[in-house]
Formats: structure tokens, sequence, C-alpha cells
């Protein structure tokens, strides 16, 4: 008897479209392999960032001492709500420095970015006048800020939050019902993914409106 052929199995339809794949057939990258993709790299020396944290503050530390790069959504936890918005302002429209990008791609821009002592937006009422500069280096593509050795220290830190006022509280109560209906069909329909760039693009174009939204929230959740 002659050797029989394979049968065929019928496709399956896998969430996500996707079909399942023989394990003999993947090609498993090595440990070193993943941990060269997903690590970011000193920008200086090439050293693979060491992820730590200092007082809930997460940041990602050259084992070389040549400085420490943190994301933007860390960063709302450690510097100043206006240094912060005009930070990102002057990131997108700045020049190409000579740093390379944390986890490859193009270069870092490079800028100067003043600062204050109070949390008023550039150029609103009660903004106070400039009291230094630092020179920062920002990861466009992957929302990373590289701070120097020392850099970081030069900057002043988050002020406490205020206790919201009714106004804010009112706000708050506006966006989230306004999101939570849009949350609850993207949910019925498997739509997250669809969901969350919508946001993310909302607040891209308008990057105070995170700090603002995590300092209510956080102050509601305190003081309700």
């Amino acid at each position: 008897m002659g050797r029989g052929r394979a049968r065929r199995l019928p496709a399956t339809r896998w969430e996500n479209n996707h079909l399942p794949i023989p394990l003999c057939c993947v090609n498993t990258p090595s440990a070193e392999t993943l941990a060269s993709v997903t690590r970011p790299r000193c920008p200086h020396c090439g050293a693979e960032l060491e992820l730590g944290s200092d007082s809930g503050f997460d940041m990602w530390a050259c084992p070389n001492l040549h400085g420490l790069a943190a994301t933007l959504s860390e960063a709302h936890g450690r510097l100043q709500d206006d240094e912060l918005e005009r930070l990102w302002e002057l990131a997108r429209s700045a020049p190409p420095g000579p740093l390379a990008g944390l986890l490859g791609g193009p270069n870092m821009v490079r800028f100067e970015l003043g600062w204050d002592l109070d949390e008023v937006s550039e150029g609103a009422e009660g903004d106070t006048e400039d009291l230094g500069s630092v020179e920062l280096d920002v990861d466009l593509d992957n929302r990373f800020i590289w701070f120097d050795t020392g850099e970081l220290d030069e900057l002043p830190a988050d002020l406490p939050n205020p206790v919201p006022t009714a106004e804010e509280n009112a706000a708050l109560e506006r966006i989230t019902a306004a999101f939570s209906t849009s949350i609850g069909d993207a949910l019925a329909a498997r739509d997250d993914d669809e969901l969350a760039e919508r946001i993310h693009d909302r607040l891209e174009r308008r990057p105070a409106l995170v700090g603002a939204l995590d300092r209510v929230a956080r102050a509601v959740t305190t003081y309700r």
C-alpha cells in the first residue's frame, strides 16, 4: 500500500483573523534577541538601559551613568504640568539632534526647555518668568524623554495636586459620560484598538489634557 496523502485540515476562523501556526514552523527568537529588541539602549554608549524606580517614578537608567529615560506618561508624575506641555510642543517641531533613538529608528530631536516654578501654561495669565533652561532630547516615535546625567534634577518637581473645584468635577463627569458610551460600544464590537487610537489621537492634539485629566482624577479619588 502506498503512503496516503496527508489530510488537509479545514480552515478555522480565529479571533483577530489569525490562523494557528505549528510550533515546528516558528523561528522562536532567543531571550537575548528579545531583550535587544524590547529594551531601550543608551544613546551615548549603546548599553541596555535598566528599568528602575525612584519614589514611584519609573525610568530606564544607563548602567554607565550617562543618564536616564522616562516615558512621556511617566513624566507626568515627575515634571510640572506647564513644563511637560511646553516640552511636547517644542519636541514636535524641533530638528533632529546627534543622539540615536532609544529603540532604533531616527535620531531624537533636541531643544532647550525653559522652566519656572509655577504650573501655569506658557504665556497664560499667572505664568512667571523662566528661571533657567535645560537642553533635552526626545524620542518622538517611542515617546521617551532622555535626560543626560543631572538634567532631570535641574527641572522643578511636580507640585501637589489641588482639590478639584465643582467645575472640574462636572467636567470630569462629562468626559467620563462621553467616553463610557464609546467604550461600551467598542467592547461589545471588540474594537478596543480603534477606540484606544481615537482617544490617543485626541490626547496627542491636546497634550495638556493628559496632565489635567490625571490631576483631576487623582484628586477626585483622594477627596471623595
